[in-house]
Formats: C-alpha cells, structure tokens, sequence
C-alpha cells in the first residue's frame, strides 16, 4: 500500500532508462479488518511480557477503529485482566443485565480496581466505524471517541503495587474477546498501544493511518492486513506478535480513510460540538477582558456548566 516505486526498464523508444517511476498505489492503508462474531473463543492473543508490552506504568493509551453490530453483555475490544475483570484493563461494553443494561450501545475503558468502579464511557452508533482510545495518566482516565475526549476519571496509581495490577502481568493482551468469558461484535481494525497518554490532538492527528514504526511511545500496532494465516504482525517494530485463536477471521474493511466533510453531525457529535463553541465562547471572553488565557483555577472558578465542559473535553484534568 502507499506508492510503488519501478527502477530501470525501457522507454517508449525501447532504449534504457533511468528514470524512478512512482505509482500511487492506494490511498487507503488499511485493506483488512478483524471480523469478531461475539465467540469468546475467538480472539488476537499477544502472549508473553517480554518486549514493551511487559514496560507498560502508569501512563498509557489504547485505541482501536471499531463497528459494533450488536452490544452483548461485556463485549470486548481488547482486554488485559483476570477472568473476573477485577485487576487489569479493558476496552469494552460494561453491562450484562437484561433491558436496558444491555441494548445501551456504549464502549468502555476501565482499569483495576474493577470494571465496575473505576471505568470511562461513551455510547456509539452501531454499524458505524468508530475511532475509540482509552488513555490514562496516572491521575484522571479517559476515554476519547473520533479524537475528542467525552469522559474523564478521576483515579491515582502511585504505589508499586497499584501500578502493576493495572496491566495483571499473568493475562495475554487479547483483542476482539476476553477469552472465553466475553465477545465484541462486529470488526476490529488498527489497534494500538502506546506508553505515553495521547492527548485529543494527538490521537485525531494519526488516528486514519498507521504510525510508522519505532516511533517514540508507541509499543504496539496490529493492521491485520497479512491476508491469511494465524499470525497478526505488530508492525510498532516491536514484535510484539498475536496470534488467532479459535479460527477468528479477516475479511475486507469497509473503513474510509477520512471522514466525508460534508456529513451532517449526528445528535452525540453536536452535543459535543455545542459544548466546544460554548467554551469557546468563554475563554475568547475571558482572554478579552483579562488580556491572558484561562489558567486551571479560572476553569475551577468559573460557572459550573464551564467547568463541567472543560472536564469532558481535556481542558481541565
């Protein structure tokens, strides 16, 4: 994918040339996706704590380019914890009731203490890709959908042993399922993991192509673009490499490479945009009257509705 290069050859006249010719193969780099069908035996398993995955603290980010087609109870994206879901983290679908409970199309990021207490969420459309990253710093959690931040946690990891139950060095990194407890439904497409805390800025700027490898923070990246086989290449330059367990299949992906411009918003995405242009709105305000930009204790001082705005986008943490 991206552009092929062709050296030598013969010209139109059949005498040699040296001219470099450049062909722009595609534009799109992701040609594959995980296709996930709601088995829990189904799933990408990156094994070990060796490499950087066993390096991870307590600052780091997932993100992965998702389609549901169904919430079942605990859907899974990706999953780094103990069968109970007490000690680790998890990008997932918290939820396992009947009624309501389950039908709520919403992803979460949770981390130890459980899924239960210490969890980010947002909802998302089915059957609509959608770009969704969890970042923690270890002080507030996040979680970030199509590059813009919709919930924050507050929660501290200090000690040692706080910091090592995040990532519970006895499970496997799995993708599309938490093995044989829980299933996402629906395609899977570019997941990554990174040792640093993305910010919304960050994570809109590569989130619709792959990051080239080795670069800083990055510990791992899995395109599923191998066309067959059981192995999934983490393409970081890590090698970090997963493997398909129980038959887990790719299939084309019908993901765009951006995003049409002149797609209305949906009803979440003017929420988010009303929210923006009113703070928006207040900071031009305040940088008029006061000749500066607004430091956190202007954002804890000021109308509840600003500060609630600046706490749900990054602005305040």
């Amino acid at each position: 994918c991206g552009e092929l290069f062709t050296f030598g050859g013969l010209d139109t006249r059949g005498h040699a040339s040296d001219v470099v010719q450049v062909v722009d193969v595609t534009t799109f780099q992701q040609k594959a996706c995980l296709d996930a069908g709601a088995d829990p035996t189904q799933y990408v398993a990156i094994k070990g704590q060796g490499g950087t995955i066993g390096t991870l603290r307590n600052t780091f980010t997932v993100e992965a380019w998702i389609l549901a087609r169904a919430f079942p109870p605990y859907a899974t994206v990706l999953s780094k914890a103990d069968g109970g879901w007490k000690t680790g983290f998890a990008l997932a679908k918290y939820g396992a009731g009947k009624g309501d409970v389950e039908e709520v199309p919403q992803v979460n990021f949770w981390l130890t203490p459980g899924y239960a207490t210490t969890k980010v969420q947002a909802q998302i459309e089915p059957f609509v890709w959608t770009h969704v990253a969890g970042t923690y710093d270890g002080q507030n959690l996040r979680i970030v959908v199509n590059g813009t931040t919709h919930d924050t946690l507050e929660f501290k990891a200090e000690k040692e042993e706080e910091i090592e139950a995040l990532h519970y060095a006895k499970a496997d990194l799995c993708i599309g399922a938490h093995p044989n407890k829980a299933a996402w439904d629906g395609l899977i497409d570019e997941v990554r993991i990174w040792n640093v805390c993305r910010a919304d800025a960050e994570i809109r700027e590569h989130m619709h192509e792959p990051v080239a490898a080795m670069t800083p923070g990055l510990v791992g990246q899995w395109t599923f673009n191998e066309g067959a086989g059981e192995l999934c290449i983490d393409s970081s330059g890590n090698r970090n490499h997963g493997t398909i367990e129980g038959g887990l299949g790719r299939v084309p992906s019908t993901r765009h490479d951006k995003p049409d411009p002149n797609r209305p918003l949906n009803a979440g995405e003017k929420r988010i945009e009303d929210k923006i242009t009113t703070f928006n709105k207040w900071k031009e305000k305040l940088v008029k009257e006061q000749g500066r930009s607004p430091t956190k204790a202007d954002l804890l001082l000021a109308p509840a509705a600003i500060t609630a705005i600046a706490r749900s986008i990054g602005e305040l943490t």
